[in-house]
Parts: structure tokens; sequence; C-alpha cells
């Protein structure tokens, strides 16, 4: 009872948080398949989106392999609420809500255009969970409209079965979106590659721990980073296209969603733990010449990014264990010494 107690609190916090609003005037533009909502603030990025918008839902429709049956509700928030980054939804509306929070996070993206990001990699997460092959899906959609919550009949029936699938092929699959506009993202970050390899050379992607979420180190993160590798590596081997309607042809599970493995026999001819295997053992012999740091040549260990400032002579970064105080590192290049001062200065650039 206390469980169901404290769920219940959790999702009633997080669901006001998502609609806090502010006392901002928004503006709208309409379009044919979108809408655009936006306060003055953001006009600028309102109409390259605009502007960019009817190219990118024309080429994700074929790479999709099917076009939304929403209308998708684009909104530039105002920097008043309280969302820290973006989402997208299909409950109860195709939306993606855009935030400015990671515009300041371009080392870590490996872009040049925050704006650019967000389009790409939410609107990639409408195409995958919007997606119904089923037609009892369409049925449901039809009269009832986008629902998280499977309608009890002779079986559950759900409208939007791609909503269960594990988190790291969907994020994955974003995360290699993102990287395919010329843009950068995060498949170019060297840093997040070698951390992907390292969690490969230590034999921590398994089949189990790929499709379940866990607690273990990188966090959630890993999610994003290996699956997009592993997605990069599916498109190498069976194209981008294929790879992107692969979420159409999951949605066909209507009833049951978690048929996860027969979706990859169908629509790649492989079980997907078999495509795992074949992914871990693809890195391991890609970056076989990979060799990590002994930890006598280790100057600090942190559990959230680290960035460098060269200041003078010295190389100032941050590092903490997300338990006691953070550390200001700061490394003399005259001397090759590093000295410590606890600090609580934000992550980030010095």
């Amino acid at each position: 009872m206390i469980k169901i107690f404290f769920t219940v609190v959790l999702l009633y916090i997080n669901t006001y948080a998502l609609s806090l609003s502010s006392d901002d005037k928004y503006k709208l533009f309409q379009g044919e398949k979108y809408s655009i909502t936006f306060t003055s603030d953001y006009e600028n990025e309102a109409i390259y989106i605009k502007k960019n918008i009817d190219d990118f839902l024309e080429h994700n429709d074929r790479s999709f392999g099917y076009s939304f049956d929403d209308k998708i509700k684009i909104v530039l928030i105002s920097n008043n609420i309280q969302v820290p980054n973006a989402f997208s939804t299909q409950v109860p509306y195709n939306l993606g809500v855009y935030f400015n929070g990671g515009s300041g996070m371009n080392e870590y993206f490996s872009n040049s255009s925050w704006l650019t990001t967000l389009l790409t990699h939410e609107m990639i997460h409408n195409y995958q969970t919007n997606a119904k092959k089923s037609e009892i899906s369409k049925t449901l959609h039809k009269y009832l409209g986008n629902n998280y919550m499977p309608v009890f009949a002779v079986a559950p029936f759900f409208t939007l079965p791609n909503l269960l699938l594990p988190t790291a092929i969907l994020e994955g699959d974003a995360v290699l979106n993102e990287s395919l506009y010329n843009n950068g993202g995060r498949l170019f970050n060297g840093s997040l590659n070698a951390m992907k390899n390292s969690l490969v050379f230590n034999n921590k992607i398994t089949p189990s721990r790929f499709i379940n979420d866990h607690l273990e180190f990188p966090y959630t993160t890993e999610k994003y980073i290996v699956g997009g590798f592993y997605m990069q590596y599916m498109a190498n081997k069976y194209g981008v296209d294929k790879v992107n309607q692969f979420f159409y042809e999951n949605s066909i599970h209507s009833i049951n969603p978690f048929l996860l493995n027969s979706s990859y026999e169908n629509h790649f001819g492989i079980e997907f733990e078999q495509s795992i295997r074949d992914f871990v053992n693809f890195t391991k012999d890609k970056y076989k010449g990979y060799k990590e740091l002994k930890n006598k040549n280790i100057l600090a260990r942190s559990k959230s990014e680290v960035y460098f400032s060269k200041i003078e002579n010295n190389i100032y970064y941050i590092t903490t264990d997300l338990i006691e105080e953070k550390r200001l590192n700061i490394y003399d290049l005259n001397t090759n010494s590093i000295r410590y001062n606890n600090t609580s200065l934000p992550n980030g650039k010095v």
C-alpha cells in the first residue's frame, strides 16, 4: 500500500512539473501537418523550424515508412517554465516540447546547434511512438485518441505498443538520427565512444543489461550512448531506413507489445540477443587496439561529465562521486602536479 501511495504521489508531481505555466504570451504558427507555439523570445527559432519542418517530415515519412496520424505540435517553452530539457509524448497529443536548457552543452552533444539537436532527437521519438501498424491500434486511436494505458476487452489492447520498447532502443535510435543532419551529435563525441568501449571490454554489455534499466554507472546515460552506437552498428549493416522502419514493424503487436524478438526476426532476420552479441564482437574487433589507462595514470575519477578549462598554466576541472562534496582539480602544467579543493561550484566549465 505504501509503494502504491508513493508511486501515485511521484506520478502526480511529475505530471504537475510538466504542466506548469507562466505569464508569458505565446504565439502560434499553423501548418497543414504541424503547429508551432512559441514566445516572442524564441520567434527566430520558431521561424527556423517552420522553414525546415516540411522537408524534415517528408524525409522521415519515407525513412520510417509511415506518416503521423495526428498533426505534430511543437512548443518552444518559456525560460520561466520548470522543464530542464525537452520531451516528446503521444498523450494526449502528438507533441514535442523544447527548452533552451541544453544550449550550453555543445561539447557533450558535439553539436553546432542545440535547436537542431532538439528538433531531430525529440521528433524521432514522435515517429517511434506514434506508429500504428495494427488495425486494432488504428481503431482505438480513431475512437479514443492516444492512450498509454491498454484498453481491456477480451484482452488488453494497446494503442501505442512502442511506448513499451526498451529505453536503449528508443533513445539509441534517436541518438543515431540526431547525428545524421550535419550537426554533429553524440556519436561524434570521443569520450562517449571511449565510455562505450570501456563497458564493452569489461563485458558489461549483455542482452539482459541492454534491455533493462538499472542503477549501475553510467546510469541512464548508458541507454543513450551504448544504444546510439548499437543503432549505428545496425544502420551500417542494414541501412538507416531499415532501422527506422523497425518501429512501424514492431507496432503490429497491439495485444502483446513485448514480442521484441519476433519483431527482430521478422524485420532483420536475426534474434535480438544475437544482434547484441554481434555488436559487442564487432566493437571488440574494431577497437582491439583500445587500452584503458592504468590506475597510476588516472588523475581523477568522476561520476558526472568533466569539462576542462585552461587558465594561464593551469587546467581546471570539477569531479564528483555524487556522494561527497565536489572537488575542484587544478593541474599545473609547469610542474605536472595536481592539487584539490572542495567546491560548491556547479558542474561545467570553471
